[in-house]
């Protein structure tokens, strides 16, 4: 691969609650708005129990083609 044809990839990791979902929603679109054009970001999400409308909302929220979401669920048992 040459220098400079493929973005340079930034791996995000956060683990959230239902209580946090809302802030971890502020963090993505903060994220959107600063990412460098030539960037792109994978954000993986430890979900600890967000629910399945909230999952929907921050999901619909992150229209940010250069932002791929990749959920994983906690065993918090």
């Amino acid at each position: 691969m040459m220098w400079g044809t493929m973005p340079d990839t930034i791996t995000v990791v956060c683990a959230a609650d239902n209580a946090f979902a809302l802030p971890m929603a502020v963090m993505l679109q903060s994220m959107s708005h600063n990412l460098a054009k030539d960037r792109v970001a994978q954000v993986h999400i430890l979900d600890g129990g967000i629910t399945a409308e909230n999952r929907r909302k921050i999901g619909n929220s992150c229209t940010d083609k250069r932002i791929s979401l990749h959920w994983w669920n906690a065993d918090i048992t």
